[in-house]
Parts: structure tokens; sequence; C-alpha cells
């Protein structure tokens, strides 16, 4: 694919891309939701930085172009995520955009920062943390088997899990 991004009518960026539908249950909302690779394979390694979110965003190797036409009311998702970010949490920024495709108008869609390792890595500054995915029997994307084994024995075994054992 091929992005193009703007503000105020004035072009910031644009590269190749890669591009897939993002989520789960908004693959089949009739306005998808889209998942944004940037890497040299494709044109430009990462988004250009210090345009997007703030400078600690930086590098942005994935965004997802989210659709919460469906799933959420518009704009649900980015309140939370800024009331996260106000008492302390790690929460991705986010920020609408009017999205074109092949250049029909599309409406209004919510960009966010992709959640992954390399998110996470760019907002702690190192990788001494495990990152374990909610998809079921979904391998870890980093530390040990023993540790995500710990990790979602830890998660899943409390009942009900109170705001102070988190």
């Amino acid at each position: 694919a091929f992005l193009s991004y703007f503000e105020r009518g004035k072009l910031l960026f644009a590269s190749g891309v890669g591009l897939r539908i993002h989520g789960g249950v908004a693959r089949d909302a009739p306005q998808k939701s889209f998942r944004v690779y940037f890497s040299d394979i494709y044109g430009a390694a990462q988004f250009a930085p210090h345009i997007l979110f703030d400078q600690h965003s930086d590098p942005v190797l994935r965004l997802v172009v989210r659709s919460e036409f469906e799933t959420s009311a518009l704009f649900a998702n980015s309140l939370a995520y800024d009331i996260s970010r106000q008492i302390g949490a790690l929460a991705p920024h986010t920020q609408p955009v009017k999205l074109f495709v092949n250049g029909a108008e599309q409406g209004v869609y919510i960009l966010s920062e992709h959640i992954s390792e390399g998110y996470l890595r760019a907002h702690f500054g190192h990788t001494q943390f495990v990152l374990a995915q909610s998809a079921n029997s979904a391998p870890p994307v980093s530390g040990s088997d023993q540790q995500y084994r710990q990790f979602m024995a830890w998660a899943t075994d409390r009942s009900p899990l109170s705001m102070s054992a988190a």
C-alpha cells in the first residue's frame, strides 16, 4: 500500500507501507480497521519522527487506523487512553484522522500506536519485560515460556481480581 499523511493540507509524510485488516470483532464490521507496517522493504523504516503523537512515541514502526463505528462510541477508547495516561498508566497515544482509501473518503478514524514489543521498548527504553498476548494459546512474544506460564497463572487465578492485587 502507499500512505500519505497530511496536516492542514500539507503533506508531511509519504511512503510505501505494509497493510492488513486489524482486529477481531472489527473484521466483520462494514468499516474495517487497518494495521500499517513501516519497513525498509516497503519504503520508510518508520513513520517520520516528531510528527505523530509526541517524541516519546518515536520510532513509530506500526500504526492502527481504527474504525470505532461498530465496536464502541467514536473516541471512547481515545478518551480512556487519555485518562489512563493522566493517572500515570502506559497507554497508546491516539489522534483522529480523516481516512481516504483510493481517493474515497471513509470518514473519521482513530490513529493509534500499535502495542507491541517495539512500542514497549520505545516507551520503557529497555526490553526487560514479558509481553503476553491475550489471544488463546498465544506464545510469549518476549521472555521465556516459564515466565509466560507464571504470568498467565497469576493473571487467571485471581477471581475476582482486585485493584490492590493488580
